[in-house]
């Protein structure tokens, strides 16, 4: 999804070791029109599967 990357790149840090900071915009200050495209492409792509929930969680530490 071109709309993620490019807010990755924008306002994501690098913390190293594989470590990707994005809390400001999908924690902080969700960016929601965003977060709806991102769920509307999850959903599409596992359509398929047809799930009946989804678990998220959060890493932080």
């Amino acid at each position: 999804m071109q709309a993620l990357k490019d807010k990755i790149a924008c306002e994501g840090r690098n913390l190293g070791s594989g470590i990707l900071k994005a809390d400001t915009f999908i924690n902080h200050q969700v960016d929601t029109p965003l977060m709806m495209a991102a769920g509307r492409e999850l959903a599409r792509r596992f359509a398929s599967a047809q799930p009946t929930k989804v678990l998220t969680a959060e890493i932080s530490g």
